[in-house]
């Protein structure tokens, strides 16, 4: 497996944590459009980045990284006193940085 399908990989794993955890336990409708809304765009760079070599994909994928990264760490401190909902948060929030960091890992190595 190349490191363009890992990433896309990982951004599916990461959407489909983000939106299951969505669905099942946010009530407040901001934080519940703003992660149904990134684990969307996950899902359609994952799908991106495993259908093809991914190499224009990747500034996107840095991008929803940084985006990914701050929202599950605003959500993390906003509910920090939910042990439940802090770890869901911060794993979450991690799945996407990785696949962030191996979306840019992988255009190195193509470069």
């Amino acid at each position: 497996m190349n490191a363009f399908k890992a990433s896309g990989i990982l951004w599916l794993v990461g959407a489909l944590f983000g939106i299951s955890a969505t669905i099942a336990f946010r009530t407040e409708p901001v934080s519940w459009a703003a992660t149904f809304v990134v684990g969307l765009a996950a899902v359609a760079l994952g799908v991106q980045f495993v259908r093809s070599r991914g190499a224009g994909l990747t500034p996107w994928s840095s991008v929803l990284g940084l985006a990914w990264a701050a929202l599950y760490g605003f959500l993390a401190v906003a509910q920090v006193q939910d042990p439940a909902a802090l770890l869901t948060d911060v794993g979450v929030g991690l799945l996407g940085a990785g696949a962030a960091v191996a979306g840019a890992r992988s255009a190195r190595r193509a470069a």
